[in-house]
C-alpha cells in the first residue's frame, strides 16, 4: 500500500467521524426535554386530559396499532382504569441513537420507567422520536407491561 493510500483513508476515516460527531452534537441536551415530555404524559394521565395525551402520540401511531384514536383511547381507559390512579413514576434506564431515514436525521429515544399504580406495579416502555426538521417530540410505541394485571390491547 502506498503512503498516499494510507492517508486518504485516515482522512476518509477523519470525514465520516466528523460528520457522526456533528450529527450526535446537534442532539446533544435532549434528554431533558424527553424525559419532560414524558413526565408531561403522566400529569396528563393523572389529571385525566385524555384528549391532550393523545396529542403526544404520532400520528402514525395509531395507524401502525391499526386503530383510531378514539378506538385506542378506549382500550387506553380501560386499562387504566384496571391498574387504578397512578401514584408513582421513575425512569430506570433511556437509551438515544441518531438515524438517518431517507436522508432525514432524527433523534429516537426509548425510556423505560416504573410505574405504580393503585392495583399493580407496571414496567412501560415509550419510543419516542425527534426528527432534525421539526425538533417536535412524538411518541412512536408505548408499551405497558403491569406485573399482575391482565391489560386488553384491541
Amino acid at each position: 500500500m502506498s503512503y498516499s493510500f494510507i492517508i486518504k483513508i485516515a482522512i476518509g476515516f477523519l470525514i465520516v467521524a466528523a460528520i457522526a460527531w456533528g450529527l450526535h452534537s446537534s442532539f446533544k441536551g435532549e434528554r431533558p426535554e424527553v424525559e419532560k415530555y414524558v413526565e408531561e404524559y403522566f400529569k396528563l394521565l393523572e389529571s385525566q386530559q385524555y384528549d391532550k395525551l393523545l396529542d403526544l402520540y404520532d400520528p402514525e401511531f395509531f395507524e401502525n396499532m391499526g386503530t383510531t384514536r378514539e378506538q385506542y383511547l378506549e382500550v387506553l381507559l380501560r386499562n387504566y382504569a384496571k391498574l387504578g390512579a397512578v401514584q408513582d413514576y421513575r425512569l430506570v434506564s433511556w437509551t438515544d441513537t441518531t438515524h438517518r431515514h431517507a436522508g432525514e436525521p432524527a433523534q429516537y429515544f426509548k425510556l423505560n420507567f416504573l410505574v405504580t399504580y393503585a392495583n399493580d406495579t407496571a414496567e412501560e416502555t415509550f419510543n419516542l422520536q425527534i426528527p432534525r426538521a421539526t425538533r417536535q417530540v412524538r411518541i412512536l410505541s408505548h408499551a405497558i407491561n403491569p406485573r399482575k394485571t391482565e391489560l386488553e390491547y384491541n
